[in-house]
């Protein structure tokens, strides 16, 4: 069984040091692709380097809207990732209000959200988008752009509602780890309503470990957990999935290229 981790942070600072271990392990148990992001500036060098040195990691520079910043700091974010062949998405972008922010810095999410998109349109390549109680304020920015861009809504926890928006625009979406967790029958009802065309698999390590691993540091290794949790609950083969999702994720952000 092959598969491919369409989002991690290889380069955090929990994992950076044991990179190599890392990979390894995830290869050993068929993970041969990683798309992997950092949040903000200090982490696009190491990204640009764990890059060259494995052919098998691709990146993706965003500003995360925990990373507050300044619109003259996406000149520097779009003439990196012009440059850089190996960068296949601007992110991870989006919202997060999840700790009631002022209203003075949700703005600030919102401009630059918006400024990405915007971007994102300018060079033709797709966004990964973190939305995190912050739902209508992501449909109103969809509102804003329609179709016009393409986007990966990434380790999905929001309502039917969003759900419902992010596959009529004909986006992508994944789950992390989480839906493994006893609690999380939501999320598992959400999944179903998932046609395969537009899934796609990710650890967001070494966040949220799936079962068994929960309470442990996540790595993609652990995506084989989740892989065979979602072929369950679908009622498909595991292969069926992993096929597909490699699929869409190879297509999406142009992994063969």
């Amino acid at each position: 069984m092959k598969l491919i981790d369409s989002h991690c942070h290889l380069v955090d600072e929990k994992v950076a040091p044991i990179v190599d271990e890392v990979i390894g392990r995830a290869e050993r148990v068929g993970v041969e692709k990683f798309i992997t992001m950092a949040g903000g500036r200090a982490g696009w060098s190491k990204l640009i380097d764990l890059a060259q040195e494995y052919p098998e990691v691709f990146v993706a520079f965003g500003w995360h809207p925990e990373d507050i910043t300044k619109e003259e700091d996406l000149i520097d974010m779009e003439g990196l990732i012009i440059k850089t062949p190996k960068c296949v998405a601007i992110g991870e972008v989006g919202l997060d209000f999840f700790y009631d922010r002022e209203k003075e810095t949700k703005e600030v999410q919102l401009l630059m959200l918006s400024k990405q998109i915007e971007l994102a349109i300018k060079i033709n390549k797709p966004l990964v988008i973190h939305v995190r109680n912050a739902e209508e304020e992501m449909l109103s920015i969809m509102d804003k752009y329609k179709s016009s861009f393409r986007a990966h809504f990434h380790c999905f926890g929001e309502s039917q509602k969003l759900l419902d928006r992010v596959l009529s625009d004909n986006h992508m979406v994944s789950f992390g780890g989480n839906i493994t967790f006893k609690s999380a029958q939501i999320l598992r009802e959400m999944i179903k309503t998932v046609p395969l065309s537009r899934l796609l698999l990710e650890t967001d390590s070494p966040y949220l470990s799936p079962e068994p691993k929960r309470g442990t540091q996540n790595e993609p290794a652990n995506l084989v957990h989740t892989a065979h949790f979602i072929a369950r609950e679908l009622k498909i083969e595991v292969e069926e999935l992993t096929l597909e999702t490699n699929k869409n994720t190879i297509c999406f952000f142009g992994l063969e290229n």
